[in-house]
């Protein structure tokens, strides 16, 4: 189902052994990845992934603030995965995978492996960004089929650059950016003001 994609794992536990061939080694200071496929039926090897937690209320909050005029529909990427590649084809291969999957409506896909898009946005941050919709028995039962999930595709050689304490400085430089904004919009009444600015840090 992951068309050959990596997850990354937790950092490894001497006392659950490998599975041959399914962990792609790392330095010390590397995240370790492994085909979802090799290790979804190894139970040991499958609780080390390290999937994405959902995006933490605060963000979101300062997200359809700053960037969605206060439209909490426009926020679309609360629940979020990440699938690593080797290589561009690998990639495409997932690509074409989720457009053939009969239970998976693509809503968008944003390019930002494109040499035109400008890197600085993102911190250095490159992918495909797409969003879609899971519809099958299970999520209408969940009442989820129409909720819009974001997976982002990336390339290992860019995913291994990233880090938690390189995340937390891309989101203190966003919180940054945002807190000027206020500085830069036209007075408003207290009662009308939200009054995030630089609340949290």
């Amino acid at each position: 189902r992951s068309a050959g994609g990596m997850v990354p794992l937790e950092p490894r536990q001497p006392h659950i052994p490998d599975v041959a061939g399914a962990l792609e080694e790392g330095g010390p200071n590397r995240r370790q990845y492994a085909k979802w496929v090799e290790v979804k039926n190894d139970r040991p090897q499958a609780a080390l992934v390290r999937w994405t937690k959902l995006k933490p209320y605060k963000r979101a909050m300062e997200k359809v603030v700053y960037h969605y005029d206060g439209e909490t529909a426009r926020l679309l990427d609360v629940t979020r995965e990440m699938l690593v590649f080797d290589s561009f084809r690998s990639l495409a291969h997932c690509l074409r995978t989720l457009q053939q999957d009969p239970e998976v409506l693509l809503q968008s896909t944003h390019n930002t492996l494109d040499e035109d898009y400008d890197a600085t946005r993102s911190a250095g941050f490159r992918g495909v960004f797409v969003k879609l919709l899971l519809v099958n028995d299970v999520s209408r039962d969940l009442e989820t089929a129409a909720h819009v999930c974001e997976l982002i595709l990336t390339l290992r050689c860019i995913a291994e650059l990233v880090s938690d304490d390189s995340y937390h400085d891309y989101l203190l430089l966003r919180r940054l950016e945002d807190a000027s904004k206020d500085f830069q919009r036209p007075p408003v009444q207290a009662e009308d003001h939200i009054g995030w600015g630089l609340q949290g840090f």
